[in-house]
């Protein structure tokens, strides 16, 4: 399956400053937009896209949805399972996205 990536306005994840420039959605079909929830690929710190494509931190209750919202959660468990597999560098982002896209992000087949 090919992937659709959004690339985004340079920017940095809110929790451990890694640079943020792209996204793909959690199944892959679509393009990401604002309200949807992005996970930052260094620390899978949660935010939420605003309308300018930058990020924010969730509400509580947006976090109570979030926790209840398993697509979320399997790519929460795909990336640290990811980080434990394969290092995230910089310059890996082809071996990341094959990664990605072999595991699809840890929905079941």
């Amino acid at each position: 399956m090919l992937m659709k990536t959004t690339k985004l306005p340079r920017s940095e994840c809110l929790n451990c400053g890694h640079p943020l420039d792209r996204a793909t959605h959690v199944d892959g079909a679509r393009r990401a937009k604002p309200g949807d929830v992005t996970l930052c690929i260094r620390c899978s710190h949660i935010m939420i896209f605003t309308e300018d494509m930058s990020f924010r931190n969730p509400t509580d209750e947006e976090l109570t949805e979030i926790a209840a919202d398993a697509d979320v959660m399997r790519a929460a468990v795909a990336l640290a399972r990811m980080r434990e597999e394969m290092p995230y560098e910089d310059d890996d982002k082809s071996d990341l996205s094959r990664w990605l896209t072999a595991n699809r992000l840890g929905r079941p087949q």
